[in-house]
């Protein structure tokens, strides 16, 4: 969690929850990857997590959307209990990710900020890589099941390597990936071509394609 806290924070980003598999508010809320500025322990000090319309609107599908505490203040919403308690907090203005889940379930990456300006795109783009790059790794020693290719679990990619291999499967060169991580274009090469050796593929297209199998769940099914 502390990688994953100075990963972001050097994004300019304040707070962040990577929820993964949930079905509820409090199972969302129940990840040890979260650090958001108090705003969780108080919905839930109050009972207000169902009265939380970030939190309702994630449960009701809508997982891709921005938001800003000071508007949804300002708004007329069901509770004045919630209301009055974001009026008396520090403002917060952030983005909520969709991640790939398992089915009848959701999986999201909130990242917010406390600053006076919203998150800029490049921060929430790189949030998100950071996010799925985390949830890869915690679901890895899943993916070893019979109905899984197991080449990714055995290759034991570095958490850089997973870095780079998600930017490239986002149409990402090299160069620009080294913009983006803030690697040298020569580090990011040797990155790749140990990803390449360790999957035991000869180029980047199969090992994206072996990426988007292993997040399906398993191989692709042949075709006639």
């Amino acid at each position: 969690m502390r990688a994953l806290s100075e990963g972001l924070g050097a994004f300019g980003i304040d707070g962040f929850l990577l929820a993964l598999d949930f079905g509820s508010a409090e199972e969302m809320l129940s990840t040890p990857l979260q650090q958001l500025p108090g705003h969780l322990g108080r919905l839930r000090e109050h009972d207000l997590l169902q009265a939380d319309p970030i939190i309702a609107r994630i449960l009701g599908g809508d997982t891709a959307f921005s938001f800003d505490t000071r508007e949804l203040a300002a708004g007329d919403q069901p509770d004045p209990r919630w209301r009055s308690l974001v009026r008396d907090a520090p403002p917060l203005s952030g983005r909520v990710l969709p991640l790939p889940s398992a089915a009848g379930l959701k999986s999201v990456a909130i990242v917010c900020t406390t600053a006076d300006q919203p998150l800029d795109a490049l921060a929430v783009d790189c949030a998100g890589i950071i996010a799925r790059v985390a949830q890869m790794r915690a679901q890895l020693p899943a993916l070893s099941g019979e109905n899984s290719d197991g080449r990714l679990l055995a290759a034991n990619l570095s958490g850089v390597q997973l870095e780079v291999l998600t930017w490239a499967a986002r149409g990402k060169s090299n160069a620009d990936i080294a913009i983006i991580t803030g690697h040298s274009p020569r580090t990011v090469s040797y990155h790749m071509s140990e990803i390449l050796r360790k999957l035991g593929v000869s180029g980047r297209g199969q090992a994206i394609a072996l990426l988007a199998r292993t997040e399906r769940g398993g191989p692709t099914p042949p075709t006639s």
